[in-house]
């Protein structure tokens, strides 16, 4: 007996080595974790987002809507270069300070030419020009009491625009154009004219594709003028016609 409660000791301290130690559990991370470090008054001073997803800051122009997080335009296809998007889904031209919206432009003129010595023609006429940013080309008849004629010119001019925000224009302009005009019966003189123009028109454009204009000044002189009874025989004119110039019409822009 005395031997058994002896070998209890050492029965109990083999039973604890053999119990496995179980080592602490790491601390679970937690989504609100923040460094040991930082204080509760340093969290409260944290700014809040800037803008909640999806949403566009700072916020969309006029004409564009805004999409997980883009600006989009409204019109599709985009507008070109010169043009933005309004809040309709349209493009409507850019218009800049001193320069029209639209450069080309078919137009149709009427008017006439008041002669200022007697050797030049008083007439009426229509017209027909092409214009571009530079360059425009007329094309038209003219008619008086006993001449038909058929012109043609080619004019330089530049628009500006004297007062910003209104579709207003002055255009000067310079050319140089052909004219053969004739009397209508069969002995008398047909001329063909070379003239040289300088003068000034007015532009205003009431709507994106419209544009009015009116030659307020425009003088034409005739540089060359041949003349010759029956077309075989051509010589120089000895006085120089001038005339005013006058018309007034509509074009359409593109």
């Amino acid at each position: 007996m005395h031997r058994l409660l002896g070998l209890l000791p050492l029965l109990w301290a083999a039973s604890a080595l053999a119990t496995p130690t179980r080592a602490p559990r790491a601390c679970e991370a937690r989504s609100d974790a923040r460094p040991p470090y930082l204080s509760q008054a340093a969290v409260d001073k944290e700014p809040p987002p800037t803008h909640e997803p999806g949403k566009c800051r700072p916020q969309c122009r006029k004409g564009f809507f805004c999409k997980q997080g883009k600006c989009l335009s409204l019109c599709n296809p985009p507008c070109r270069a010169n043009e933005r998007c309004t809040e309709g889904g349209d493009c409507e031209p850019v218009v800049l300070r001193g320069r029209p919206s639209r450069f080309n432009y078919f137009g149709v003129f009427a008017g006439g030419r008041v002669g200022f010595n007697k050797s030049a023609v008083t007439s009426g006429g229509v017209r027909l020009e092409f214009g571009g940013k530079y360059i425009a080309f007329q094309i038209g008849p003219g008619f008086s009491k006993d001449v038909t004629m058929l012109r043609t010119l080619m004019l330089g001019h530049v628009p500006f625009q004297p007062i910003a925000g209104l579709p207003f224009y002055l255009v000067p302009t310079i050319g140089l154009g052909y004219i053969y005009n004739w009397v209508d019966d069969s002995v008398s003189t047909r001329n063909q004219d070379l003239i040289i123009t300088a003068g000034m028109r007015v532009r205003y454009d009431p709507i994106p594709r419209v544009a009015l204009f009116a030659n307020v000044l425009q003088l034409e002189v005739t540089y060359l003028r041949l003349s010759s009874n029956d077309m075989s025989s051509v010589g120089r004119a000895d006085a120089v016609p001038v005339n005013w110039n006058f018309t007034a019409g509509a074009a359409f822009l593109y």
